[in-house]
């Protein structure tokens, strides 16, 4: 058998890049934002066979085939799901290692699909929560409304819920249904006091690029000095917070089509970008990608524009982790919200034509706004040209593109009226 992970990872990754998958054997020609041809399937001499890039689909509107990358694959070549599968995962460079299942391998299947089956309940029952309780369902609907300002159908997009007030109305529930009190614990979900984790909270199914539910988190209508605005559900077989990113399962299909991800740090930021027309867009807790995240990014885009609220102090206070992201292979971009805005103000201060083209047009490449800011405070006296060089080169050197670095030494030479070959040997000694 193949894990079931291995196959998710192998689908997603072929599905974002289904163009290069099919034309592996037919001609493909621009038309739009789509791909077309005659169909491989059946005699036409007009071309109506159709890929989407953005949606990770084929269709013909001739004979009526349509699927992702593995049903093409299956029907193109007469394979069955397991060579598909196999075909695509040695494309992709990703291993398929294929076993007998053993009782251990057993017991770790059963239990992903119990804390899956848990995540499935757990958000069906906060959704009807949220829009069928005439009480506290519908205070916390009114939150989202009139505090937050977000509209019914992003709520639902989503899929935003409430747990009830009470210490274990979930949780005996979900126990009286005959939910495990092992899987509800490990899920983190209920405590080892069988009380709800969430109670009184709003909850934000966390969701694999897949679109399984994994995590949860709860936001407070009454944040408190003794309350969190936040708490999550703990890590398990199907949730390593170093390896997830919000918002990846709905933005996906947008970050192919655009070739390019927005990164933000609240998942609420996120959400009120995605009502307002920017649903290239995911949410990553400090901003500080992990290799596992940038590894999901990367499936579908290598570009990634990281978005700022406040000043360009909030930049400064993350260029070392920026430097970490920019050495793992990705194009990094810098954009600041206008006029110090919060992205509350932003999502209703911009139309969505408005919020596009200002996404689109104000980007800085990130070592070129870096260069640019420190000389800024060199001029202002705040800082010293030796300090700022040495943040330069070592933005300069986290990049494994030798073209890349050259091109970034010419640049950041100019901007820093420094010689370029200064600035070269500063970075070969580095």
């Amino acid at each position: 058998m193949i894990d079931r992970v291995v196959i998710d990872n192998i689908i997603e990754t072929a599905n974002a890049q289904i163009v290069d998958v099919v034309s592996d054997f037919v001609s493909l020609r621009r038309r739009g934002s789509n791909y077309i041809c005659c169909c491989p399937f059946h005699n036409e001499k007009t071309p109506s066979f159709n890929v989407s890039p953005a949606r990770g689909m084929y269709k013909c509107f001739g004979c009526g085939k349509a699927g992702g990358a593995v049903n093409f694959v299956m029907e193109y070549n007469n394979m069955n799901f397991v060579e598909a599968i196999k075909y695509l995962g040695n494309k992709f460079n990703i291993e398929v290692p294929e076993q007998e299942e053993t009782p251990e391998m057993a017991q770790i299947r059963n239990e992903r699909e119990s804390l899956m089956s848990v995540m499935d309940y757990a958000r069906n029952t906060f959704q009807k929560n949220l829009w069928e309780n005439e009480a506290e369902g519908n205070s916390a609907l009114q939150y989202l409304r009139q505090t937050i300002h977000m509209r019914d159908d992003v709520i639902k997009k989503f899929e935003l819920g409430y747990c009830l007030e009470g210490s274990n109305n979930f949780t005996s529930q979900a126990l009286h249904l005959g939910y495990k009190q092992e899987y509800l614990c490990k899920s983190g979900l209920s405590n080892n006091m069988l009380e709800d984790t969430f109670h009184g909270r709003i909850t934000i199914p966390i969701h694999n690029a897949a679109g399984k539910v994994v995590a949860f988190a709860g936001l407070s209508t009454r944040p408190s000095e003794e309350t969190s605005t936040y708490i999550y559900t703990l890590e398990n077989e199907l949730y390593q917070k170093f390896r997830t990113i919000y918002g990846i399962h709905i933005a996906k299909n947008e970050m192919v089509k655009q070739e390019r991800c927005f990164v933000v740090r609240g998942y609420i930021d996120a959400m009120l970008l995605h009502q307002i027309g920017v649903t290239n867009v995911v949410a990553s807790d400090d901003l500080n990608l992990t290799d596992g995240q940038i590894a999901q990014i990367k499936r579908f885009t290598n570009n990634i524009t990281i978005v700022f609220e406040g000043s360009s102090k909030n930049v400064a206070s993350a260029f070392e982790n920026i430097d970490a992201t920019l050495s793992r292979g990705v194009n990094v971009k810098i954009l600041l919200l206008p006029n110090g805005s919060s992205f509350d103000t932003f999502a209703h201060t911009y139309n969505a034509e408005a919020a596009k083209d200002f996404f689109d047009t104000e980007q800085t490449d990130y070592v070129i706004f870096k260069t640019s800011m420190l000389m800024d405070e060199v001029k202002s006296g705040s800082r010293d040209l030796s300090s700022a060089v040495s943040n330069v080169i070592a933005s300069i050197a986290s990049i494994n593109d030798g073209i890349l670095r050259e091109i970034y030494t010419q640049e950041c030479s100019r901007i820093m009226q420094i010689s370029e070959q200064s600035l070269t040997d500063m970075l070969n000694s580095y």
